[in-house]
């Protein structure tokens, strides 16, 4: 039976102090555990031009692209770019203006105000690992589906026991394990839907509560941020323009 858990993986070991060195380092654990399928295969080669573009996002997706595919109003957006000199596939490149509402969040077993924001943007450039994912469309699909109640239990099983392990191996118990599970039990509770999309790359799966689009060309995956409004149709049709437009650089 196979099971997506590599989100859950790297957001909890994260969540408890662990390093994670890599997208596909986690997704070789995960993979080991999950038993993923590679029933399809994708070109070899395929899409590393995208991956020039990991550490200068802003010409994969620069601000007249953006103006030219999103019209409101973008006077008080401002640009975050967050660039990683050790793992650039974890870059992120982003618009963020506020909409003038907050919204109650549960953090540490507290319940915190945050402000919302709309965000426009790039993220995570990366290369999926042929040796540990030798079927890079099997495996973007099996990750970025949305998962059964069987495939969210067995999630849970899974990382409490890395939760436990990686706790251990850092000597915490008592409080700082009561947080740590609290923490987990957090993340867990998050809304998971995923829409596949059609005409995009090899592959591509709209994150719904995210309002992320997740794409596949070749062996590389990329994510677009659109969130203008709380119109989630109006919003993938942006997403899906901007990440034409980023494959576009890669014909």
């Amino acid at each position: 039976m196979k099971i997506s858990v590599l989100f859950f993986s790297v957001t909890l070991l994260m969540a408890c102090g662990g390093k994670t060195e890599t997208n596909t380092t986690q997704a070789t654990n995960t993979a080991a555990v999950a038993n993923l399928s590679t029933t399809e295969s994708s070109s070899p080669g395929a899409g590393t031009c995208l991956l020039t573009y990991q550490t200068k996002m802003d010409e994969a997706l620069p601000l007249n692209t953006i103006k030219k595919y999103y019209t409101g109003d973008f006077s008080k957006a401002e640009l975050e770019y967050r660039k990683s000199e050790k793992y650039a596939e974890h870059d992120t490149y982003k618009y963020e203006w506020p909409t003038g509402t907050t919204t109650t969040r549960e953090v540490m077993g507290m319940k915190v105000n945050t402000p919302d924001v709309y965000t426009i943007g790039l993220m995570w450039i990366e290369e999926v690992s042929e040796k540990y994912h030798p079927d890079a469309k099997a495996y973007f699909r099996q990750m970025y589906h949305t998962p059964t109640p069987d495939e969210l239990k067995r999630a849970k099983e899974y990382m409490d026991k890395q939760l436990d392990k990686k706790m251990a191996e850092k000597g915490l118990s008592g409080t700082a394990q009561k947080a740590g599970k609290a923490t987990a039990g957090t993340l867990m509770n998050r809304k998971i839907e995923f829409d596949p999309v059609a005409g995009l790359g090899d592959a591509a799966s709209w994150d719904v509560p995210a309002s992320e689009l997740h794409v596949l060309k070749g062996r590389t995956m990329f994510r677009v941020m659109a969130n203008v409004g709380p119109d989630k149709v109006a919003n993938l049709d942006l997403a899906k323009k901007l990440a034409a437009s980023v494959l576009a650089r890669c014909p």
